[in-house]
């Protein structure tokens, strides 16, 4: 499951694009030392000002 929260408010995602986060976002932590097998992943974003 993939849930985004943008700015305190929560953001449906339909189904293509749920997919393309979860298998962009584990393409890359995977390839990270120690992150081959994650179970739940957290990240959080904010724009430089």
């Amino acid at each position: 499951t993939v849930s985004l929260v943008v700015d305190g408010t929560h953001v449906t995602l339909k189904p293509f694009i749920e997919d393309l986060i979860r298998e962009a976002l584990l393409g890359m932590i995977k390839s990270l030392k120690g992150c081959e097998e994650p179970v739940e992943i957290e990240l959080r974003v904010k724009r430089k000002e």
